[in-house]
């Protein structure tokens, strides 16, 4: 419920019975939980339910046929008798499926194996990209809709008699078998750093792209400071996954104008009871009162972070990725292309074409509203050397340089004095490096970007960690 700074609980009062048909809504805790079976099928669980019910499907169209076969079902199995004999059909199902078991049981266990070494080499991150995948989805539906399929026909057709069934679990199991090829091969190459850092990737770009009608329509800055206001509290713990753009439209537009929302969290934010989501400003305490009720209606909170609304979560995750393949794993090659995708989001977010007119989606709104991804992809970028200055991994402190100097002049000037700040914080951490050519060049690129961009105290500040560098490592010289 809302909280009115300035007004009297009588007052309050007065506007609870005004706003008739609002009680109800109060007795529940807001904001609302996400439905999880829900989320669940959206995650992972839709598409191999799907096809298993294709497979119940040709299991009773099989049962079907070998035990009512009419005048032209047994025409059909004589016809296939000819080819598969009903004894050999009722060996193959008898073989099959106990087959079929050992073998899911071994992918299930080889598998559980391998995401879980990649996840304690990266991060967590390895499990959602895997669960996400469609052709995982696939094949375990697949192979679990297969075997279910055999034992329906074992269980339900007598022996002797499953002839059109037999026929067809010898074609799909065949056909599955071979399909297992391409699984591991997937399985494999999924494990490879540029495989989830690439999917990440994607899911980052289309979320920025669902959250784009609604940044384009808000304000970044507050136009009615110091007028009446009124918190919103919110009632129950839990992230940030959805925020109901449309529902706050139509809100602030009845309102014509009068009132503004500003959100103090934003998606993927953790929200505990008691703490405020947003502050609704000025007009009337019945129209603060109201949009607060809206406000509280319009969120949506989950026991996860949703990466398929929420950019920063795919930002954190590859954030996470670098760290961990910086500073604890050592791994090179997940670092760069950690990095280098944190890169590309960087330069995706702050394109020329990054702010759309707000006319293009309904024309702006009285909303504040900061999703702050830019920030956090430069800590990313920047927590990365922090990790590089304790594993000494020189070769990714490079990599860093390199994409913040060709970064910097994309950058709005608010993000570039982020960038700055975080640099500095950093920049102890680089004075422990070996003073390799690598490195050299990354100092170089980015002093030559300062200037560029006329950051003539930061140019000199990164020249000057050059220099210690440089007399720390003397070249030895040849006698």
């Amino acid at each position: 419920m809302s909280l009115v700074h300035g007004e009297t609980e009588v007052g309050a009062a007065m506007a609870e019975q005004v706003d008739g048909g609002s009680t109800d809504r109060r007795g529940r805790a807001r904001p609302r939980h996400r439905n999880r079976a829900r989320y669940a099928l959206q995650e992972f669980l839709l598409l191999p339910l799907l096809i298993t019910g294709v497979w119940l499907a040709l299991a009773a169209g099989g049962i079907v046929l070998d035990r009512n076969a009419g005048l032209w079902g047994q025409a059909v199995r004589q016809a296939v008798a000819v080819v598969v004999s009903p004894q050999a059909a009722s060996m193959l199902l008898s073989t099959v499926t106990p087959g079929l078991l050992t073998v899911i049981s071994i992918i299930f266990f080889v598998l559980l194996m391998a995401v879980q070494h990649q996840s304690s080499k990266y991060s967590p991150v390895v499990f959602d990209q895997f669960l996400r995948r469609k052709i995982n989805q696939s094949f375990f539906g697949m192979f679990i809709g297969l075997t279910i399929y055999c034992l329906l026909i074992l269980t339900l057709v007598p022996p002797g008699e499953a002839i059109i069934s037999g026929t067809l679990t010898l074609l799909l199991s065949s056909a599955t078998f071979i399909l297992l090829l391409v699984f591991v091969y997937s399985t494999v190459d999924q494990m490879r750093p540029s495989s989830t850092v690439w999917l990440i990737q994607e899911m980052a770009l289309r979320a920025r792209a669902g959250q784009r009608p609604l940044l384009a329509r808000c304000r970044a800055q507050s136009q009615q400071e110091g007028a009446p206001s009124a918190e919103v509290i919110a009632e129950r713990v839990g992230y940030l996954v959805h925020i109901d753009g449309r529902l706050l439209a139509e809100a602030l537009d009845r309102t014509g104008g009068a009132v503004e929302v500003e959100l103090v969290v934003a998606m993927g934010d953790h929200v505990v009871p008691g703490a405020t989501v947003a502050e609704v400003r000025g007009g009337s305490a019945l129209q603060r009162h109201r949009l607060a009720e809206t406000v509280l209606d319009a969120l949506t909170l989950g026991r996860m972070r949703d990466i398929d609304r929420d950019a920063g979560y795919a930002v954190d995750q590859l954030s996470s990725m670098a760290w961990s393949a910086t500073a604890v794993s050592g791994d090179l090659e997940g670092a760069r292309v950690a990095v280098e995708t944190l890169h590309s989001l960087l330069a995706d977010f702050c394109g020329p074409d990054i702010h759309p007119p707000a006319e293009s989606f309904g024309g702006p709104l009285p909303l504040v509203y900061n999703d702050r991804v830019t920030d956090r992809i430069i800590d990313g970028l920047t927590g990365a050397i922090a990790a590089s200055g304790i594993s000494g991994q020189h070769q990714t402190c490079s990599d860093v340089l390199i994409a913040l100097s060709r970064a910097l002049p994309r950058l709005e000037p608010s993000d570039q004095r982020t960038l700055l700040n975080r640099l500095q914080r950093v920049l102890p951490t680089m004075t422990r490096h070996v003073f390799t050519v690598e490195l050299e060049d990354g100092f170089d690129l980015l002093r030559q970007s300062m200037h560029n961009a006329d950051l003539y105290n930061d140019a000199r500040r990164i020249g000057q960690i050059k220099e210690q560098l440089h007399e720390r490592n003397r070249l030895a010289s040849p006698d």
